[in-house]
This record gives structure tokens, sequence and C-alpha cells, in this order.
């Protein structure tokens, strides 16, 4: 038998892209540079690679038409936002 050598993701990535589009849409109308979004949602932790995490789902909900970059922030699309309007979700 041999052995499994794939790497599991360190954080389920559906969570994770949950936690992101959350994120954005409590945040909207404000918006943060990618790399403000990336730290404060990386505030407190001991994990350095959880940054790169962060970026992988905020690319992920981008090519879903969840997320967009404007001029460098990150910004929910109207789809997500009028979703989140629909479900009244924060």
């Amino acid at each position: 038998m041999t052995a499994d050598t794939t790497t599991p993701p360190r954080y389920d990535p559906e969570v994770l892209e949950h936690a992101v589009i959350a994120e954005a849409l409590y945040l909207h109308p404000q918006h943060l540079t990618r790399e403000e979004f990336v730290r404060n949602m990386t505030v407190g932790s001991d994990d350095p690679g959880q940054g790169d995490d962060v970026n992988v789902a905020i690319n992920s909900l981008e090519r879903s038409g969840l997320l967009r970059d404007h001029a460098g922030t990150v910004v929910p699309t109207h789809a997500a936002v009028h979703f989140a309007e629909l479900f009244e979700l924060p």
C-alpha cells in the first residue's frame, strides 16, 4: 500500500469562503484593500499561512462572481449584496 502524499488544506475551503464573503458583506459599503482585508481576517492568528488561504478564498469568490477587485479593494458584487438583502444576511 502506498502512502497518501497529498496535503489536505489547513482550513475547509467552503468554510473560509463563507467567512470571507460574510466579512465583505458586513463591511459593505466600506471597502478594504486586499492587504487590509487579509490582515483583518487573520488578526490574532498564529498561522503564517492563513493569509495565503484567505487570498485563495478571495480568488475563488471572484471567479464565482461574488467578489470583485475594484481599484485594489475587495468589493462584494451587486449580486452578492442583493442576495444578502433578500435573505436578510448581515
